[in-house]
């Protein structure tokens, strides 16, 4: 069993059967999410100590609407007795997510019992918290049942094995903050429930005193000057996890801030520690955020200007006011959202959507082609059609493909074939125009660099080739081959060597994908076509 991170960022996600639940963020620090049981509906809120009596019934997660996540003949507790901290609280009770060795009365807790009814394609859930800028019942996150939340989060940093089938918990080699250092042997538990990180006091005691905070009985917890900027690392396996001031330095309602640490409230042996929301919104369980910012409405032309250009009045776009440090010496100013809607961020209706409802297109489908730019900069790198086959620049179309998802252009591979490297892979491959690499799990990757003699280069961040080389790739979709050539799959580096076209992808042990970047665009024209729900392939004219 694993637990995994990743840093938190924004990408696109799958849907199918895969559940969404969304968190409400509450005080800061307090986060609950929606689940109802029993037909007609109740709803309650979850994050507890009750007594009362089990019942078996539909247990739904998530807020009123079509997309909640149904799991039917789940047993769950009906309380009759519960603690004084329920009666003022926005938590109606809590939803078990650990493993049901450790489920009260040994009942099947809702997501296992998803699992044995196949409601889910992965037996998996992630978990992404955000902070909510100080407002009640506003957007906390969100609990994806049965799939890795490629939409807020990046790719997985490491897996983690559990040191019980119990609770999701996993063994930290050293926690360091401020001048505090520990090399002891800690045992972390992953908890939604708990607002703070909690350690043993003599622990907390210390790593607060490393920050200059100090004990409020009235609090309750460590006050700390508003503008300290301490921190948190924390050794997990061979990496390193870094807690930041913005989830470590939380606001009080009084306008003083405390520090997001407490001790336990009891008695333990050893090193324990219990990770909760500072590290769930630093991390997404299961590179830094792309973006921030906020909506905005108004007119979007698609094309240069002063070229036949695709206006899509009235659409939804985000404008940054955060961003990483890719974007501030890069071209790129932003990302194009082309996939459907239902993954779009904040569900707005992306701009080619948005001209498909507006009739602004003749057919409800896009045209990518693209062409080796020669290594010139700033030069002709193709075209996307908006709303028709590219019959310009792209020959018939060979094949056309359903996808398995109307989510991302994600369809099914059969096989893969590099030298003497053959794959019958039977997964799921992804058209993905921001990718410079064809992207393919870290195995196969491997397998496929060594059949090249490609080795990888630290300092460069790729498997770098003999430019001579003419490695091919030859891609199985439906029952059509599909071959990208040497031209494409070997890059010119800057410094005059050369780079193969393929990255290796982490985070693969559950669900497989390949990412078909630039070099198959490079190769073939892309029919992407929403009404049909599927993708074409064409060799470009030239």
């Amino acid at each position: 069993m694993i637990v995994l991170f990743a840093i938190l960022a924004t990408a696109l996600a799958d849907v199918h059967q895969m559940q969404l639940t969304q968190i409400g963020n509450y005080d800061s620090g307090q986060y609950v999410a929606d689940v109802s049981i029993g037909t007609p509906e109740q709803d309650f809120k979850w994050p507890a100590d009750a007594e009362g009596v089990v019942g078996k019934d539909t247990v739904r997660l998530g807020a009123n609407g079509p997309k909640k996540f149904v799991i039917p003949g789940t047993v769950f507790g009906q309380a009759a007795k519960f603690r004084s901290t329920f009666s003022d609280n926005d938590v109606d009770g809590v939803l078990g997510l650990g493993f049901p060795t450790n489920a009260a009365g040994g009942i099947t807790p809702p997501v296992n019992r998803a699992i044995d009814l196949h409601l889910l394609d992965e037996p998996v859930f992630t978990v992404y918290m955000k902070a909510a800028n100080g407002k009640e019942g506003g957007d906390g996150g969100l609990v994806t049942y049965g799939a890795v939340d490629t939409t807020h989060c990046g790719q997985i940093l490491a897996y983690e094995p559990l040191t019980s089938k119990t609770h999701w918990q996993f063994a930290i080699t050293s926690v360091t903050s401020g001048k505090y250092h520990s090399t002891a042997k800690w045992s972390a538990r992953s908890d939604t429930t708990n607002s703070f990180i909690e350690m043993p006091a003599p622990e907390a005691a210390a790593i607060a005193d490393a920050h200059g905070a100090k004990w409020d009985n009235d609090l309750g917890h460590y006050v700390i000057d508003c503008k300290a900027k301490a921190s948190m690392e924390l050794t997990i396996g061979q990496r390193k996890y870094t807690i930041e001031a913005k989830n470590f330095v939380l606001s009080a309602p009084d306008g003083r801030c405390v520090l997001a640490l407490k001790p336990l409230a009891t008695m333990t042996f050893g090193y324990v520690m219990s990770l909760g929301v500072p590290f769930h919104r630093q991390f997404c369980t299961y590179p830094p955020l792309d973006a921030e910012g906020l909506l905005g409405n108004d007119t979007v032309r698609l094309g240069a200007p002063g070229s036949k250009q695709l206006i899509v009045p009235g659409t939804v776009f985000g404008r940054a006011t955060k961003f990483s440090a890719p974007f501030i010496d890069n071209e790129i100013d932003g990302v194009l959202g082309l996939a459907f809607p239902v993954i779009a961020p904040s569900r707005i209706t992306p701009p080619m959507s948005r001209a498909v409802q507006l009739n602004l297109v003749d057919d409800p489908l896009f045209t990518v082609y693209l062409k080796s730019s020669n290594d010139k900069t700033d030069t002709n790198g193709g075209v996307i059609t908006y709303g028709a086959i590219d019959t310009e620049h792209c020959g018939p179309v060979t094949a056309y493909e359903p996808l398995t998802t109307p989510t991302h252009w994600q369809f099914k591979l059969v096989a893969v074939t590099s030298g003497n490297f053959h794959m019958n892979v039977n997964c799921r491959a992804r058209s993905d125009t921001s990718s410079s690499f064809i992207g393919a799990p870290a195995a196969e990757a491997d397998a496929i660099v060594r059949e090249h003699k490609a080795t990888w280069n630290e300092d460069l961040q790729h498997y770098v080739i003999d430019c001579d080389a003419k490695p091919t790739m030859m891609l199985k979709i439906g029952k059509q081959n599909y071959t990208i050539h040497s031209e494409n799959l070997v890059l010119q580096l800057p410094d005059g060597g050369c780079a193969l076209a393929l990255k290796a992808l982490s985070g693969q042990k559950f669900s497989p994908i390949w990412t078909l970047g630039i070099p198959f665009h490079r190769q073939y024209c892309t029919v992407h076509d929403f009404a049909q729900e599927r993708i074409g392939f064409a060799k470009p004219k030239n």
